[in-house]
Parts: C-alpha cells; structure tokens; sequence
C-alpha cells in the first residue's frame, strides 16, 4: 500500500512540476516548450541528472522553481531507499519493544 501511494505521490508530482515548468518557461521566460521537453527537464532535474539544456533561467521565480524540484527529487529518492529497510526495521523493532516491556 505504502509503495502504490509513493508512486502516486511522485507521479502526480512529476506530472505537476511538468505542467508549472511548462507554464513558467512561457509565462516567465518567453520561450515555450512542448510537454514532452518539459517532462525531459523535470525528470534530469528530479533524477539529479540535470543536463541544463534550458539553463540559466533569466527569472529569479524560475531558478526558485528548479531548485525545488531538485531538492524534491533527492527528498523522494532517500524516500525510496529508505522504503524497504524501514519496513523491515519496524517490524523488528517492534516486537523487541514488547520483549523489554515484557521484561521490565
């Protein structure tokens, strides 16, 4: 269940973040880009890839937006990493609270 609401999660972000980037290079860039380049720049950003074909961004709201979805990428990929050994860990880490419990 947990995994199927990440995948959620960072689908409907990566799916955000293309949609904003897309308005932003129009909006505040003056240079359009299809949703196909826009997904191509969030996913190198997210992946910590980051070609920076677009950049430098001449916005400041821009650069502020890129460096959200790079940070956001390295929050969901500690996320990942940490998905299948925190479950392990709380399952041991349960029952060895209830064995000191017993104990005391």
């Amino acid at each position: 269940m947990r995994i199927a609401l990440y995948t959620g999660s960072f689908l409907a972000l990566t799916a955000a973040y293309t949609w904003l980037y897309q308005w932003g290079m129009a909006m505040l860039e003056g240079d359009a880009r299809t949703l196909i380049h826009s997904l191509e720049v969030v996913v190198q950003s997210m992946t910590t890839t980051g070609y920076g074909q677009d950049a430098p961004w001449e916005s400041t709201e821009m650069t502020i937006f890129m460096m959200v979805i790079q940070l956001t990428g390295i929050a969901c990929i500690f996320v990942v990493l940490a998905l299948p050994h925190d479950t392990s860990e709380r399952g041991e880490a349960s029952g060895a609270d209830h064995g000191d419990l017993a104990d005391e």
